[in-house]
């Protein structure tokens, strides 16, 4: 059993340069959230971010991907939002669970379904989707969320010349 990817023989430098464009990015995305620091935004950009700079040359890093699955999310966790605050309101239980377990399901497998019959699909964007369903200010997180993701498509697509995949 090997403790080391074999790829990593040789390749200390080509690793430690993208995992520094990766922190860089995700450096400069958290400083512009910090007015709206969500867990949503923080996790959900994370798992972008690896898959992004680790990955680069993969459709779940191409921009069409990052950015329309996360379009999706963020539209189907707005909607869920909605239904969410609606449900709690009226103090409406779904099959003897709370609200907020059958809004953050429903949310997930919305995203799922339009991002694979749409072909945007990027797994973060399922968790910014479920995260979004519990939000206060689910409309500003949301468009925070989308445009972090297209700052860090941007970064990465200048920098795709000189990223290989790592995994």
């Amino acid at each position: 059993m090997r403790i080391f990817d074999p790829k990593f023989k040789g390749g200390l430098f080509r690793y430690v340069l993208q995992c520094l464009f990766a922190m860089i990015i995700i450096f400069v995305v958290l400083i512009l959230n910090e007015t709206i620091f969500s867990m949503t935004i923080v996790a959900s950009l994370g798992a972008s971010t690896f898959i992004a700079f680790t990955m680069p040359h993969t459709n779940s890093a191409r921009p069409r991907y990052l950015i329309g699955g996360y379009v999706i999310g963020a539209v189907c966790g707005v909607l869920m939002n909605y239904v969410y605050n609606r449900l709690l309101s009226a103090d409406i239980q779904i099959f003897g669970h709370s609200p907020h377990i059958v809004s953050c399901a429903i949310a997930v497998g919305l995203t799922m379904f339009f991002m694979v019959i749409l072909n945007f699909e990027h797994p973060p964007a399922a968790a910014l989707s479920m995260g979004l369903v519990l939000q206060p200010n689910v409309l500003i997180t949301a468009l925070i969320a989308v445009a972090s993701i297209i700052l860090i498509s941007v970064f990465k697509e200048i920098m795709k010349k000189q990223l290989k995949d790592l995994l």
